[in-house]
């Protein structure tokens, strides 16, 4: 009789191995399932810090400085000077929010813009750091806008 029981109890030698290699393809699946979760997360985190140099870039062009014998229409900067200053405060900004470029690349400034008479508008492109290279194809980019009026302060009697 035990010899029977023994017998029920082994597997079938065609099946012997099946558990390591289902192991085998389910971590597969599970790391990446893994991997994927983390490249969202440092995606949304890189959008969020694109987001930020884009504000803090028009933040530091918007406040133009000028003179105060200027006149009001010159103390408005040319299209040269806001591609200027935007590239500057971009290249700042993304030294103080991602040190080390461990989120994004080094930003590129897409558009630096006057706006009707006295608004600027930024837009400001990076690609995220991925964890497989070439999992998205070539590659993924993230592009924030951001803008505001100039900060002009006048004294009274100014035109």
């Amino acid at each position: 009789m035990t010899g029977r029981l023994s017998r029920r109890r082994s597997a079938p030698p065609a099946d012997r191995g099946s558990g390591s290699l289902e192991f085998a393809v389910l971590s597969v699946a599970f790391l990446l399932l893994v991997f994927l979760v983390v490249q969202a997360a440092l995606y949304y985190h890189a959008r969020n810090v694109v987001k930020a140099e884009a504000e803090g870039t028009a933040r530091a062009v918007r406040a133009y400085p000028a003179t105060a014998g200027q006149a009001l229409r010159d103390r408005v900067p040319t299209q040269a000077q806001v591609r200027s200053l935007a590239e500057t405060a971009a290249r700042r900004q993304w030294q103080i929010l991602d040190e080390g470029g461990n989120t994004t690349s080094a930003p590129r400034v897409d558009r630096a813009e006057v706006v009707g008479y006295d608004q600027v508008q930024i837009t400001i492109s990076a690609d995220p750091i991925m964890i497989i290279p070439g999992l998205f194809g070539s590659r993924l980019t993230i592009t924030q806008t951001a803008g505001g009026p100039f900060e002009i302060f006048k004294r009274s009697g100014d035109d």
